[in-house]
């Protein structure tokens, strides 16, 4: 996925690396506020009784097929959208250490299998590769706030709280919410902007460490004709994620080499959901870049056939957010949330590992103070599943098309997709 390349495998219908056929375009400093700034409504404490932890999981809202069986999916466990029956089979195998033999001969269960909603993959050696390749990570299974006994950091931290709302944490996640809604909306005139990005060292330490582009937005001029092609759409909008990560008041917390590892692991998925709030809020129903292209319009006018994938990828992305019709100050403490639960510790420091358990926890309560009803949060939290379902699909649709592009050509796609890890 390069500026050179096509991103996906069914665009390799260029006549060269460099001339597309089709322009597809894919669609941050430490001050929280500007005179443009809009306060938002006081946050209140809800009156209203509030619901137990199993109401709050008969109200989520949450339509996804379990990646593994293709039952319908109980939540997103250990990374994956999955019905309890897969979360408990590969929570167990990872625990128990249990290898499996396949009970093929060739083994090659899957390719041989058509699986039909709902039936159980009987080889467990194939059930549990199935489980891997779709995702789901043995580390959050040991992992004590990703998961503790079966259950994930949204389960543990609901049924530790009984008031979601406190007078003292009020003020504070007012001040978040504002901080994070200014970012969001400075981001949106960010990518309008006219910045060349091989003018700019797009190594995530550098970018970490660098004044922020978000306080010299002055310094470019809109786009009024120019159009980007996918790729390039993409480096900017890894680059708005990084500066909304910026933004995020415990990033501070962790030291710079635990920031480029939540960096690595939480960004492609900040930017894919960018894209979605940002069509959003120009209510649009389906991902358009800010230069105006349609990137399904565009892939029909180019003779793509359009597949499932990609209607899940650039159209029903936005089912929930119309369906819900979420205000920006949920959005961006769901972001905020979104940012450290996916965040994979394998590569923190003792440290790092720490405070990302703090993080989430924080993070959670954050969005729960400002929520009035515990039945908004499912919706939020589901929300946030699409995103991280429709990451996944977009790196496999990318990694498709590997073959076809030259490497280390746009190093923060590099970086932040396919984890190169350059030498400093």
């Amino acid at each position: 996925m390069i500026l050179n390349a096509p991103l996906f495998i069914n665009h390799v219908n260029y006549p060269s690396y460099i001339d597309y056929t089709v322009e597809l375009s894919y669609a941050t400093s430490n001050s929280c506020s500007t005179p443009e700034s809009t306060p938002s409504p006081p946050l209140s404490k809800s009156n209203s009784p509030q619901p137990t932890v199993s109401q709050v999981r008969e109200r989520r809202v949450f339509d996804l097929p379990c990646a593994v069986c293709l039952w319908p999916a109980t939540g997103y466990h250990y990374n994956v959208a999955s019905c309890n029956g897969c979360k408990t089979f590969f929570r167990r195998c990872v625990l128990s250490g249990s290898s499996f033999r396949c009970i093929r001969s060739d083994s090659n269960c899957l390719t041989a299998m058509r699986l039909v909603p709902g039936a159980r993959i009987k080889c467990r050696s194939c059930r549990l590769d199935r489980c891997l390749q779709q995702g789901m990570r043995k580390e959050a299974v040991t992992s004590g706030f990703l998961a503790n006994e079966g259950k994930t950091a949204t389960d543990t931290y609901l049924a530790s709280i009984s008031q979601p709302s406190t007078s003292t944490a009020i003020p504070k996640v007012t001040e978040t919410a504002s901080c994070l809604r200014q970012a969001l909306r400075l981001i949106s005139k960010f990518r309008k902007c006219d910045i060349r990005l091989e003018e700019v060292d797009i190594h995530i330490s550098k970018l970490l460490n660098m004044e922020s582009f978000l306080d010299n937005l002055s310094n470019y001029k809109e786009i009024s004709q120019t159009k980007r092609d996918l790729p390039e759409w993409l480096t900017i909008d890894l680059v708005s994620a990084i500066e909304f990560a910026k933004r995020l008041p415990d990033l501070a917390k962790f030291k710079d080499s635990d920031k480029e590892e939540l960096i690595r692991t939480s960004c492609f998925t900040i930017a894919i959901a960018i894209q979605a709030i940002e069509s959003y809020f120009e209510k649009h129903q389906r991902v358009v870049m800010p230069d105006g292209t349609d990137i399904i319009q565009a892939m029909i006018e180019s003779g793509t056939v359009i597949q499932a994938d990609y209607t899940q990828m650039f159209v029903t992305i936005l089912d929930p957010l119309h369906r819900e019709e979420f205000t920006i100050d949920e959005l961006v403490l769901t972001l905020q949330m979104l940012f450290f639960t996916i965040a994979s510790p394998e590569n923190l420091s003792d440290e790092g590992k720490e405070q990302l358990e703090k993080s989430v926890k924080s993070s959670m309560q954050c969005l729960m103070v400002l929520l009035i009803t515990q039945a908004r949060y499912g919706a939020l939290t589901a929300l946030n599943e699409t995103f991280i379902t429709v990451t996944h699909i977009h790196k496999h649709k990318m990694k498709e098309a590997e073959p076809f592009r030259q490497k280390l050509r746009d190093l923060l796609i590099e970086q932040c997709v396919f984890d190169y890890r350059p030498t400093h």
